[in-house]
């Protein structure tokens, strides 16, 4: 006696199962392919945003230490081509040609604990300065003014532009002190140049414990 197999298939089956997985596999794949650009698109424009992040961060810290140092002085600093003038502020705010206002900062911080604020000529100078000029932040040791020359470029990139760089000293009043606390508001906006999407916008308030004066 004959055994009956143990694969049975019913006629007809078989055939709408491959159609049907035909039309399954098209729909899939169709999606697939419309999804994929925008999802690279999607992981291309996380990578950039988070490595402009971290590499503007780090540098931005840097920009943000030196700016709370304004004023420090190890005794009663002045300027030595100012020595009539004691009491003058060692903040500056002004702009490069062209350039809006309140978009570069010269500040003055005793560096060598000399007790006093060598001069922007002096080879050990202690003025110091950044500013917006043409879509790029510079900065300058020994500098005299806005408008001088022989900045660097801060961020060291060619594919980062600044489209903003903001500096804005105000004072507060204290409610229980006599003497008003002086603070610098930094605005900072910039992208990538080939993708203008990814972007950074910094903005804080630093406290400038070692300014008197505006």
């Amino acid at each position: 006696m004959l055994k009956r197999s143990i694969f049975f298939f019913s006629s007809g089956m078989m055939l709408m199962e491959c159609l049907f997985a035909m039309v399954m596999s098209g729909v899939l794949f169709l999606c697939i392919s419309r999804a994929y650009p925008q999802l690279m698109n999607t992981l291309l424009h996380s990578y950039q945003q988070h490595q402009l992040d971290i590499f503007l961060r780090e540098r931005l810290l840097v920009l943000e230490a030196q700016l709370r140092r304004t004023g420090y002085c190890q005794g009663d600093c002045a300027d030595i081509s100012q020595l009539k003038k004691p009491h003058t502020s060692p903040l500056k705010i002004g702009q490069y040609s062209y350039q809006e206002k309140n978009t570069c900062i010269i500040f003055a911080y005793d560096v060598n604990g000399n007790g006093r604020w060598d001069a922007p000529s002096s080879k050990e100078s202690d003025y110091f300065g950044y500013r917006l000029k043409n879509g790029q932040l510079e900065q300058l040791r020994g500098v005299q003014n806005c408008t001088s020359s022989g900045w660097q470029r801060f961020f060291e990139s060619h594919e980062i532009e600044v489209t903003e760089f903001i500096l804005r000293p105000y004072s507060r009043q204290h409610l229980i002190k006599e003497k008003p606390s002086f603070y610098l508001s930094v605005s900072l906006k910039c992208h990538l140049k080939q993708n203008t999407t990814v972007k950074l916008h910094y903005k804080n308030d630093i406290r400038l414990r070692n300014v008197t004066a505006l």
